[in-house]
């Protein structure tokens, strides 16, 4: 996510809002848990646990990268996180589970 001062949570500090980085780190999760399944498997978010850092640094682009680890036939189990330029300095982190619905032909 580029930086936009629109997207801050306070305007005086330019921090972004968490609710960027949730969104982010969703999207990016539900991409990871959809890459395990058939195409025509759509898959919703169960649960979404985000335990944040420390803030975004006002200015600077928010990377995310997420892992599905486990794949059931019902259920997608990933790992998230969020970080400017160093996967080991990140702002927030997550785990999320995914339903993998059926089509009804399974």
């Amino acid at each position: 996510v580029a930086y936009d001062p629109r997207l801050a949570a306070d305007p005086d500090t330019g921090i972004i809002h968490g609710g960027v980085v949730t969104t982010l780190l969703d999207t990016v999760c539900g991409i990871a848990a959809m890459s395990m399944v058939r195409a025509d498997k759509p898959v919703a978010t169960l649960d979404l646990r985000i335990d944040y850092l420390k803030p975004a640094t006002p200015g600077k682009a928010i990377v995310a990268a997420a892992d599905c680890y486990k794949c059931t036939t019902n259920v997608a189990f990933v790992r998230g996180i969020a970080y400017h330029d160093d996967r080991d300095n990140p702002i927030a982190n997550c785990t999320a589970t995914y339903m993998v619905r059926g089509t009804g032909q399974d």
